[in-house]
């Protein structure tokens, strides 16, 4: 019944692997730190489609950066084991995070590495959204500034918060 009503929808079911893990797909948040309060309204950014990927040991987050930061495609995914109840360490090819446990994905802190940016479509993109010249200066210093902060060490890049 399930399966006809995902159908009659037009949505995929969501089949169990073979590892029989649990996939999911939740929208979600994901944001960075700013300096000031004027360019936080443009450093929040919402992520339609975040899949993850639970088994008893394993955890897979999956998602795609926002364009608006890189003006690149960039798909994050970072993985790890799960380990009791304390914090929940991933790593990727694009990156690492940790998440204060495997049922508590509200305030997860990631950094990124090696990810792919092209500033003039990210320029361009920007123009292309933006109202006015001041919310265009904005939202280039919110991304200008993009993992500034975690090059130096010990800040991460932004949050995620994946919505149940």
């Amino acid at each position: 019944m399930r399966i006809l009503f995902a159908v009659l929808l037009g949505l995929a079911p969501l089949q169990a692997p073979a590892d029989n893990s649990i996939v999911e797909k939740h929208a979600g948040v994901y944001w960075v730190p700013v300096g000031t309060s004027n360019e936080a309204r443009y450093a929040v950014f919402s992520l339609p489609e975040i899949e993850v990927r639970r088994s008893n040991k394993e955890f897979k987050i999956r998602y795609p950066l926002p364009l608006e930061l890189t003006g690149a495609p960039n798909m994050i995914e970072l993985e790890g084991k799960i380990v009791g109840s304390g914090p929940l360490q991933l790593k990727g090819p694009l990156g690492f995070g940790e998440c204060p446990a495997v049922d508590q994905l509200e305030s997860c802190s990631i950094t990124y590495e090696n990810l792919a940016i092209n500033t003039q479509v990210r320029s361009d993109l920007l123009k292309q959204i933006s109202r006015t010249p001041t919310e265009l200066e904005l939202r280039e210093k919110v991304a200008a500034g993009f993992c500034l902060a975690a090059a130096g060490g010990g800040e991460p890049c932004g949050f995620l918060t994946v919505g149940y």
